[in-house]
């Protein structure tokens, strides 16, 4: 039920927010349905309700400072995401600041005009010389990931565009997609 409610606020709900009515167009759903879900994710501390500034009657709904953390993919210096050794070791940083302050909610997206995250960093396996060292390339991989699915607040990957190999797997570690 969490999941539902993140689900469908995060994938609609515009970052400077937007009005209760809309939010409920984008979505699909009934204003009433929507207004529920709100309501579920207001309670948690994800968004909150605020009169609108140009519409007495209607309600301003925003995701809040302190509700939902997220996590741009962006790595640097490429046209596409990629999973390199650099963007591994710059995740498990921000999974072990998100340990010791969990959020209410993870949300994964890029940056990029484009695409969500295209794999691995192929450039990085002609680099590997022993079987040893292809081992713990994937071994690392596996680990982030199991590590991702793993902890105790929702995860969303946010996906627009292509998500293949790694970033396949790093989207079905998260709870929702």
């Amino acid at each position: 039920q969490v999941g539902a409610a993140i689900l469908h606020i995060t994938r609609h709900l515009d970052v400077q927010g937007m009005r209760l009515v809309d939010l409920a167009t984008a979505a699909g759903m009934s204003k009433q349905a929507m207004g529920t879900l709100v309501t579920q994710c207001e309670a948690w501390g994800l968004v909150q309700r605020t009169p609108h500034p140009h519409d007495a009657r209607a309600r301003h709904i925003r995701f809040t400072d302190t509700g939902l953390a997220w996590l741009d993919l962006d790595k640097a210096d490429a046209s596409t995401n990629v999973l390199s050794s650099e963007v591994m070791r710059e995740f498990a940083r921000v999974l072990d600041a998100l340990d010791a302050a969990p959020p209410k909610a993870l949300v994964i997206a890029s940056a990029k005009p484009a695409g969500f995250i295209a794999g691995a960093d192929i450039e990085e396996f002609s680099r590997l010389d022993s079987v040893l060292a292809a081992r713990m390339l994937v071994e690392r991989g596996w680990l982030l990931f199991n590590r991702l699915a793993a902890v105790r607040y929702p995860t969303l990957a946010l996906i627009r565009g292509h998500c293949m190999g790694g970033g396949l797997e790093l989207a079905l570690a998260c709870r929702h997609r």
